[in-house]
């Protein structure tokens, strides 16, 4: 079988994201990563997942979210003033 294309995955991960699913987005974009670690809007998206879960109480993500979401800043990530809100948000 063929694995999707990059743009589907990211596609197919944005969906779950909105929908409420972030743990299938997850996931998903952890074995997509696995293969493509350079895909930076991927990475982004696992962000974003990570985001969703910790704030819905997963407290076990809390240091995959911060370290991925600081990765993002400290390379000007284009969501980089995102990450520093979703970062103060969860800052207790």
């Amino acid at each position: 079988s063929r694995a999707a294309s990059p743009a589907w995955t990211r596609g197919v991960a944005a969906t779950l994201i909105a929908t409420q699913k972030p743990g299938e987005a997850l996931a998903s974009l952890d074995k997509h990563l696995t293969a493509n670690p350079d895909d930076a809007a991927a990475e982004w998206l696992r962000v974003h997942a990570l985001y969703a879960l910790v704030a819905g109480g997963n407290a076990s993500l809390r240091g995959r979210f911060e370290t991925g979401a600081r990765a993002h800043i400290a390379a000007n990530g284009p969501h980089a003033a995102v990450a520093t809100e979703w970062l103060a948000a969860l800052t207790p």
